[in-house]
């Protein structure tokens, strides 16, 4: 017979779900690079998408970016946008990533326009001088990143 005084009925206990992190969480341990290590998409993915690099021959970050890869033995194609000039749609492509983030609005370049192309639109600046554009740009044909930092190396390597 049940006593309700002398006996009780365990309750069930509830585990609290693991909260997802990107550090020291042991349900999350893999790196970006490691994940689309996993699931095929490094170097073989690549291949059907070759890598192009956006930027001009003078920029320390463009030729960081450019010899990163090299020495990763990955394949990437470095596009001059000032002695190589882009057509429209590639511009487009790179402003519907982008948005106005894609016209580096700090460099001298950009100081030194006169008041009405500083005024105009990122399209119509870029069309005019391709060194205002924040540099380097990096894609293989499906995803893109601008700049050279931890979060695009970590993209690509």
């Amino acid at each position: 017979m049940y006593n309700s005084t002398t006996q009780t009925t365990p309750k069930p206990v509830r585990a609290a779900a693991p909260v997802p992190s990107d550090a020291g969480n042991p349900l999350f341990p893999l790196t970006p690079s490691q994940v689309r290590d996993l699931l095929g998409l490094s170097l073989a993915a690549r291949k059907h998408h070759p890598m192009i690099l956006y930027g001009i021959s003078t920029c320390p970050d463009c030729n960081r970016a450019h010899k990163t890869f090299n020495e990763a033995g990955i394949d990437i194609t470095f596009r001059d946008v000032r002695a190589e000039p882009m057509s429209e749609q590639e511009w487009e492509a790179l402003l519907a990533e982008f948005g106005d983030n894609l016209v580096d609005r700090k460099s001298q370049t950009f100081r030194n326009l006169n008041a009405w192309m500083r005024e105009s639109e990122a399209d119509a600046q870029l069309a005019d001088t391709p060194a205002l554009m924040a540099r380097p740009v990096i894609t293989d044909g499906t995803r893109y990143t601008l700049g050279w930092n931890d979060d695009a190396k970590s993209a690509w390597l």
